[in-house]
């Protein structure tokens, strides 16, 4: 992937009109589509936040449309990912926290919103469960805020 992250934030804008412009098409091959979840998860374990939101944004319209389907696999991939403990470590500036263990949590919890994201007038039976895990993490340091999982939460209502 390219150095510059505008270029890495523009990936998940072409990928969304490739995708609803040949859905029917990229969906005819597994293959393809496992390709395309790879990338955006790629995304969204970015070291930076612009690139992680925008690829969170592109991953809850694929499973809204239905080219990404949403299963247990997915659920728990993300799941894991919020499980990542974070160690602090004291630092000159305060408390810190190692940003590889931060970035892997954030992936989670944007993988999750996006789930709940993509389902805005059903409840399909794992969403509770899903509200479950992110409503443990309303209080993790940033750039895991507060703000995006309340306003996951009430757009989902």
């Amino acid at each position: 992937m390219s150095k510059s992250w505008h270029a890495r934030t523009s990936v998940s804008g072409f990928l969304q009109i490739l995708i609803s412009s040949n859905l029917f098409t990229l969906m005819s091959k597994q293959e393809w589509v496992s390709r395309v979840e790879n990338m955006v998860i790629t995304l969204l374990e970015d070291e930076r936040v612009e690139v992680r939101d925008k690829a969170a944004g592109t991953l809850s319209g694929f499973i809204h449309y239905g080219f990404i389907q949403t299963d247990r696999a997915l659920i728990n991939k993300f799941r894991k990912k919020c499980e990542k403990k974070l160690i602090k470590s004291p630092n000159s500036n305060g408390v810190t926290y190692n940003p590889t263990h931060l970035i892997e949590k954030h992936c989670g919890i944007l993988g999750l919103c996006s789930i709940v994201k993509a389902y805005p007038y059903q409840v399909p039976t794992f969403l509770p469960d899903v509200l479950m895990i992110l409503a443990q993490h309303l209080h993790d340091p940033q750039p895991i805020p507060v703000s995006d999982l309340a306003h996951t939460n009430s757009n989902s209502l």
